[in-house]
């Protein structure tokens, strides 16, 4: 799948971040599918707040974690048995899947990074202040590209895709993983 899986082999846990609409979930899977790690979707148990990705990396081992909601605080993740995957997408084309499905939400997201990155498309800010300040703090981590992902045996091209799951690509809730019902008492009941 990637030019080679060595810094991934080395862990159990991964999390998986990046912008919004620029493959975390496939990038997440597709990495929890080649190295038999469980596979975790944020959109079932809330892994838009720090401590349940805290609570889901304490409770699980072998996961791959889908951290998107996460990427603005993810330096205080500072976990030795951990490697965290930043994906990193062309802006162009995450701009235009963020049009192709009206996302609603980049002032709101953009309000979650510091102001000087705010000059830049959401999307291409959370990279500079990635590369600038949160990788710095993080003891294990790297880059994907997402075209590389293109090389994966699973990887649907976006003219197919769009044809899947109302355009949301494939069918993750078919995809076998930790559902919300499976983490309800990472929040005391309330995932």
């Amino acid at each position: 799948m990637f030019t080679t899986l060595e810094p991934y082999c080395k862990f159990d846990k991964i999390v998986i971040v990046g912008p919004q609409r620029s493959g975390t979930r496939f990038a997440t899977w597709a990495i929890a599918h080649d190295l038999g790690l469980k596979f975790i979707d944020q959109r079932g148990i809330r892994i838009n707040k720090f401590s349940h990705l805290v609570s889901a990396l304490d409770t699980y081992d072998r996961v791959a974690i889908q951290g998107t909601g996460c990427t603005h605080c993810i330096h205080k993740l500072k976990r030795d048995d951990t490697l965290v995957v930043y994906v990193r997408r062309l802006p162009a084309h995450v701009l235009a899947s963020q049009q192709r499905i009206q996302w609603q939400e980049e002032a709101w997201e953009a309000a979650k990074i510091p102001e000087k990155y705010r000059i830049y498309p959401l999307c291409e800010g959370r990279f500079q202040y990635w590369r600038d300040e949160q990788c710095l703090s993080i003891p294990n981590w790297t880059i994907l590209p997402y075209d590389s992902l293109r090389q994966h045996p699973l990887f649907i091209d976006e003219k197919d895709r769009a044809r899947l799951n109302g355009g949301q690509g494939m069918p993750w809730n078919s995809c076998t993983g930790v559902q919300h019902d499976d983490l309800n008492a990472l929040d005391g009941g309330t995932a």
